[in-house]
């Protein structure tokens, strides 16, 4: 019952003068390489943010201080920790974009 209302609907949409994109629903094909390189972008870009809300809560806690030294070196190693994590993030998206690239060409080459 519904793929018979769906073929009606078809015929309206081709007569309302959508043309080619009302004939059909084509899926675009993507190989794994990049699905996985957009599930990486993904990752790194929700990272990003996570730096970015670590250093402004630093820097907050920095500027909130009042001369408290701990409060202050609290601050300062969240600041440490979050840029050295950012460091370990980007080293190992360099790695893993290497790998990546490797194993496309090997496959390619076959």
């Amino acid at each position: 019952m519904a793929s018979f209302k769906l073929a009606q609907f078809t015929d309206y949409v081709e007569s309302a003068g959508a043309g080619a994109y009302g004939s059909s629903a084509s899926v675009p094909s993507s190989n794994i390489f990049t699905i996985i390189g957009d599930l990486i972008g993904v990752i790194l870009s929700f990272l990003g943010v996570i730096l970015l809300i670590l250093m402004i809560y630093a820097g907050f806690l920095w500027m909130t201080a009042r001369g408290d030294s701990k409060q202050v070196q609290t601050a300062k190693d969240i600041l440490r920790n979050a840029i050295i994590g950012m460091i370990i993030v980007l080293a190992s998206y360099a790695l893993t974009s290497e790998i990546m690239l490797q194993l496309f060409l090997s496959i390619n080459q076959v």
